[in-house]
């Protein structure tokens, strides 16, 4: 077993001086990485087990054991909230807030060539949420790059196994230079159009053949059409 141990619980946002209910519906996922690297770090279990990583939440919250001294968090909720966590010490933290009436977010998706190998359409292992609008034109979704691979290009998309466009969110994205790049788009992203995504497909990064340097993180703005019921209804 690694030495250091991680747990979380998502929860809802504090109403008042009130701690908000844990969220224990099924789904989400969290991909752990080292402290200020986008690779994919290495997680056990209780008994020593290696886990997937990403890694299924149970009852919106997960337990993990890391060599790692501090991670990062990329966490995406059962309800398609997604919530970023830097530099996390073992049990540093308990309970994370997620505020579900919020409608934009940011997908943050650590992007590291280890992980990515060139030309190889790889599934991130998380997926698209339901009720997602990615959007499209100058709201925010890039890759900003944090260590360049001169001439290369990262397509980011849906699986092409499950019917989706593997280039269809960002195409082509040059990562020559450090910092965010947000275009070009894909074809699912057309200029003031959105695309409504398919719930449960697969998001994937595509790497060119030559690359072999590129790290940086796949940012992907969206936003959850809300899907609550009203508490009162008008006949």
């Amino acid at each position: 077993m690694l030495a250091n141990r991680y747990k979380f619980q998502l929860t809802d946002r504090p109403i008042g001086h009130q701690p908000g209910p844990a969220i224990i519906g099924a789904g989400g996922m969290v991909m752990v990485c080292p402290a200020g690297s986008p690779l994919k770090g290495t997680i056990q279990n209780r008994a020593g087990t290696v886990l997937a990583n990403p890694l299924a939440l149970t009852r919106g919250g997960a337990e993990f054991y890391s060599s790692d001294a501090a991670v990062d968090l990329f966490i995406l909720a059962p309800d398609g909230q997604f919530v970023t966590l830097w530099s996390v010490g073992p049990d540093e933290i308990n309970e994370v807030a997620v505020d579900r009436d919020r409608v934009h977010q940011m997908m943050v998706i650590p992007l590291h060539i280890t992980n990515y190998p060139a030309t190889v359409e790889t599934d991130t292992g998380f997926d698209c949420p339901a009720n997602a609008v990615f959007l499209a034109d100058s709201c925010g979704s890039g890759v900003r790059v944090t260590a360049i691979d001169a001439t290369e290009t990262v397509d980011v998309g849906t699986a092409t196994a499950e019917g989706g466009d593997p280039d269809g969110l960002l195409a082509l994205v040059a990562v020559g230079v450090l910092g965010a790049i947000i275009f070009p788009q894909g074809a699912l992203l057309v200029t003031l159009r959105g695309h409504v995504a398919v719930a449960g497909r697969s998001i994937v990064i595509t790497t060119t053949a030559g690359s072999d340097t590129v790290q940086g993180y796949v940012q992907l703005a969206y936003a959850l059409l809300p899907n609550a019921q009203p508490i009162v209804t008008m006949s």
